[in-house]
């Protein structure tokens, strides 16, 4: 929970705070101007006073209110809205290669934990804070009428609150960031296509948009604690009025303790929902850190004259498969196939080169020296996916294009039959295409990203012949100056590569030059 304290908002966040608790101990004044100018009688003059006080308190209630209010949305947002950044950075700069199923465990953790942690801070200002100021002025006039039953009262209080503690589960959050769902859900296809900074821009341009339904659970115990403080309540309303009849106190007891038990019961009942929380974001940070203990220490590599593997073993522990990979050199501005059979290896050479996978054995070299650098590169998959944004944004991904251009690629690609067919055009939002539509516009989406490296895998599996023809002749028009290395079975693709490797027994074997 310190570490949160590091949280660049975590000042507006301390003054939102600040403010709840004032408008609190504002309301706990009203209660003490009770007790002080309501006696047996009231005069004309103490009414006058009392109801100064009051429009006096009301009037400072309003303005500490209004302060509040007009920026705590937007702290609370803010704050979570970091949270919720610094562990999609974390994700990113981990070395751990995340199958669909895990993606969606992290990102339920991530959105879970940024909602508690945010309540649990705020919950300083609207729980605690206030149930310790509460307490104090009440248990300063209650111990000055009986010290014994006082401290039994607190002892019963807290009894309470431990019962109600056991009996309650964990609020139930339905926390709904959906973009951030999509983007972690898809964080295998912005690694590839290198555009994490344009999905941060995006999350904070919709940041607003959040939604949060939090139910807490409805059952009988909350009777039972309504219950448990009625009985609290009547046995100091009984000590007040035995204390009154024997002229010890006077009646604005009455009021104090009333005004106050207002907005007290409300914050014992809160309070174990805040420590749940409390405990639950302490176990479920020190998860999430070690579950990014290790992180990437590398930086991206874009100007090289020659990248080599050499001696490489890659261990799939799972299948019992070892990839081997004696020597794969790629120079700058060469086009390489790779061919062999589905289920040798032949993506390996690819995830090793991009990061994705760690050697077992072996080294990479670039430029003859060795590192633990990758290359900078768009990296097309079968598992490279569109996210839950309008077409426009899926392909220029932050990038400046015009839509001049983008739809002059997508008649070039073939797909202007499939556009006209969208109903708002760009602004459509897509999810969901056909694998053909979606290979497709990732060719356009790596012409826009313009990098000097590109990894095309089975780029057109699904295409018919045509369909073949449109992208090679857009890989031969676009990326003629490009460094990219092409795995296919498709010899319509493989005879546009200057060089080629087989791989074979799980085995990477270089062929003679085809050209």
């Amino acid at each position: 929970m310190i570490d949160l304290l590091k949280n660049k908002n975590v000042k507006n966040c301390l003054l939102t705070i600040i403010l709840k608790s004032v408008i609190y101990f504002c309301w706990y004044l009203f209660a003490v101007v009770f007790s002080i100018f309501i006696y047996d009688y009231l005069s004309d003059t103490k009414i006058f006073i009392c109801l100064i006080f009051i429009c006096v308190i009301y009037l400072f209630r309003n303005i500490f209110k209004y302060l509040h209010n007009k920026d705590a949305s937007n702290n609370y947002q803010n704050f979570k809205h970091s949270i919720e950044l610094n562990y999609f950075s974390k994700i990113e700069k981990s070395n751990i290669y995340f199958n669909d199923i895990e993606l969606k465990n992290v990102g339920k953790m991530i959105l879970d934990f940024s909602y508690r942690a945010t309540k649990t801070l705020f919950d300083i200002g609207e729980v605690v804070i206030p149930l310790i100021l509460g307490l104090i002025i009440l248990y300063h006039r209650l111990f000055q009428i009986n010290v014994i039953i006082s401290i039994l009262s607190i002892i019963y209080l807290i009894f309470l609150v431990i019962v109600r503690y056991k009996r309650i589960d964990v609020i139930n959050i339905h926390n709904y960031n959906d973009l951030l769902n999509n983007f972690i859900n898809n964080f295998n296809t912005i690694r590839k296509l290198r555009i994490f900074d344009f999905c941060l821009k995006k999350l904070d341009e919709n940041k607003d948009n959040d939604m949060l339904i939090l139910n807490k659970s409805n059952d009988e115990n909350d009777i039972k604690f309504s219950n448990g403080m009625i009985l609290y309540m009547l046995i100091i309303l009984l000590m007040i009025f035995f204390n009154i009849k024997n002229n010890v106190t006077r009646v604005g007891l009455f009021f104090f303790f009333i005004v106050i038990m207002l907005k007290l019961q409300n914050l014992l009942y809160d309070l174990p929902y805040t420590i749940k929380n409390y405990l639950y974001i302490n176990k479920n940070k020190d998860n999430l850190d070690k579950k990014y203990a290790k992180k990437l220490n590398m930086k991206y590599i874009s100007n090289f004259k020659s990248v080599e593997i050499k001696d490489a073993e890659v261990d799939y522990k799972s299948s019992d498969v070892i990839i081997h990979i004696p020597s794969f050199e790629l120079l700058k501005g060469e086009s390489v196939g790779i061919l062999g059979k589905s289920g040798q290896g032949k993506s390996t050479v690819l995830n090793v080169l991009s990061g994705y996978l760690p050697m077992d054995k072996g080294c990479l070299l670039v430029d003859e020296k060795e590192t633990k650098n990758v290359m900078d590169v768009v990296y097309l998959s079968k598992d490279v996916n569109l996210l839950d944004l309008s077409l426009r944004d899926n392909i220029s991904l932050g990038k400046k294009v015009s839509d001049e251009k983008i739809l002059e690629y997508i008649e070039e690609i073939g797909l202007n039959d499939w556009y006209l067919s969208l109903d708002n055009g760009l602004d459509t939002i897509i999810t969901n295409v056909s694998d053909v539509v979606l290979r497709s516009i990732n060719i356009i989406r790596a012409i826009v990203l313009d990098k000097n490296v590109y990894f095309f895998d089975e780029i057109t599996l699904g295409m018919n012949l045509d369909g073949e023809k449109k992208v090679v002749a857009m890989l031969k028009k676009y990326f003629k100056d490009k460094t990219f290395i092409i795995i296919s079975d498709r010899p319509i693709l493989n005879n546009i590569c200057n060089k080629h490797y087989f791989i074979k027994n799980h085995t990477l074997l270089e062929k003679e030059s085809l050209l």
